[in-house]
């Protein structure tokens, strides 16, 4: 890739990845109810979404997903039906949520928070779709190789990651002004709402914008 290449690739995701989205919905939400690192942790797991979205472009088998309406439907309404069960059940559980304690490590936190960016993610065919009609904006025939993918791997991670923590230091400032037992419930509520908002907004999707 040359320098002018990089440089429009760098600015048009960085402003793709600051405009609002579910993305950007599920780990403000996870920030504000769960707190900052699972909010980090439900971003680490939207950019491992892309990361095979992006593969799967490179390698031509996002082709597939493209052609097949089929696929494309399964794909999204796995990832719809999941984030609305979820939901649903935030909602239901929202007061015995709010009256356990913490989760003791890390881990308790952070692998449910990842695990819903990365079906949120997986949940968006339309991410394959994005990226089959991006990157050939970026490709020199002939000569472009590995090296430059995974160079846009990079770039991707490099400005995604801190704009979608920035989101979750957002969402985690306004949870932390919640308190009390009826704040807490109520913390989970939105959670809840939010969660089913984005599994709604995958079920919206089409395969022509």
């Amino acid at each position: 890739m040359t320098f002018e290449l990089i440089l429009a690739f760098t600015g048009m995701h960085i402003a793709m990845s600051l405009s609002p989205g579910p993305a950007v919905l599920l780990v403000s939400s996870q920030g504000m109810a769960r707190g900052f690192r699972a909010g980090v942790a439900t971003a680490v797991g939207v950019l491992a979404g892309n990361t095979i979205y992006f593969a799967l472009s490179v390698f031509g088998l996002g082709a597939v997903l493209v052609s097949s309406a089929l696929l494309f439907t399964v794909i999204k309404w796995a990832g719809a039906a999941y984030l609305v069960w979820l939901g649903v059940s935030t909602l239901r559980n929202a007061r015995k949520t709010a009256a356990r304690p913490q989760p003791a490590t890390v881990a308790d936190l952070a692998g449910p928070a990842f695990t819903q960016g990365l079906v949120k993610q997986l949940g968006n065919p339309k991410s394959v779709l994005f990226f089959g009609a991006l990157l050939p904006q970026f490709i020199i025939p002939g000569q472009t190789g590995g090296a430059d993918y995974l160079l846009m791997l990079a770039i991707m991670h490099g400005t995604e990651l801190p704009i979608l923590a920035g989101y979750a230091a957002l969402g985690a400032t306004g949870g932390a002004f919640v308190r009390g037992p009826v704040g807490l419930v109520w913390r989970e509520r939105v959670c809840g709402v939010c969660q089913i908002a984005v599994g709604g907004l995958l079920a919206g999707l089409r395969r022509t914008a």
